[in-house]
């Protein structure tokens, strides 16, 4: 879990001190809400791994396969723009179980996490 959030927290350092999109069609400010809400999802999962998992929301397993290896750390700008896309786009894909996950938070725990949603 360790790793899954140095890891996105290293994305959002990135891309918060871009000054270009990170791709020509997305803007850095599009990329980085996704990547808040993957952030948000893991540490919910932290503290409600049962509740998701019984409810088929849990993304941290995902998120962390998708993640191994990619990190950019002392990577040359090139590289660490090339695999923050690389990751964005595998894990906001349509067939994404993490996006798919994501989109059902509310839905299927309207008890729990819908509340939080609302307030953020």
């Amino acid at each position: 879990m360790e790793a899954v959030v140095e890891g996105l927290v290293d994305y959002l350092l990135y891309l918060n001190a871009a000054t270009e999109p990170l791709f020509s069609s997305i803007p850095a400010k599009t990329a980085i809400q996704f990547f808040e809400e993957v952030l948000d999802g893991c540490v919910f999962e932290l503290y409600f791994r049962e509740h998701m998992a019984e409810r088929s929301i849990a993304i941290l397993e995902e998120v962390s396969q998708v993640l191994a290896g990619k990190e950019i750390i002392g990577l040359p700008e090139s590289e660490a723009r090339e695999r923050i896309r690389q990751v964005y786009q595998a894990l906001n894909a349509p067939e994404s179980l993490v996006r798919q996950r994501i989109a059902l938070f509310g839905a299927r725990s309207p008890e729990i996490l819908l509340p939080i949603l609302r307030i953020k």
